[in-house]
């Protein structure tokens, strides 16, 4: 049994049609193109996220099983560290993605130094809200912020 090749010849408005309708789905969904101009636009929900970031290594670090159980004394070296790792500073940030998602590249300092991880550069999937607004999905890879994810 043989299949028919399935085959469809577009010409005229129809065949334009088709074309812009590729190039804007394309421009939407699927150009991973540089949006550094918009860089400063993504910076307060990186700069969140990093700060929640350090928070939960803070908690982690110091209270692993939760802070309830901690004594006023315990509590102070925690704050401290904790207020410590809010102190984020961000180097460079650079952003490649489409309308829709982008990823984010970036170089921070916490507290003027190396992050306690040992990794300077994180690189963060954004997702646009509903309502316009950027926020970080999560972590991701070097891959993802060159190619298309």
């Amino acid at each position: 049994m043989h299949m028919a090749a399935f085959r469809m010849t577009l010409t005229g408005w129809k065949a334009l049609l088709a074309i812009v309708s590729a190039i804007g789905a394309a421009a939407l969904y699927g150009i991973n193109w540089p949006q550094d101009s918009l860089a400063e636009r993504f910076r307060p929900p990186v700069l969140r996220y990093l700060q929640a970031e350090q928070a939960r290594r803070v908690t982690e670090a110091y209270a692993p099983n939760g802070v309830n159980k901690l004594s006023r004394e315990e509590l102070q070296p925690l704050a401290a560290a904790g207020a410590t790792g809010q102190n984020i500073t961000v180097n460079s940030l650079k952003v490649r993605g489409t309308l829709l998602r982008a990823v984010a590249q970036v170089d921070f300092r916490v507290d003027g130094k190396t992050p306690p991880d040992g990794r300077e550069v994180r690189y963060l999937l954004l997702r646009q809200s509903g309502f316009g607004d950027w926020h970080v999905d999560r972590g991701t890879t070097v891959k993802s912020y060159y190619f298309a994810f």
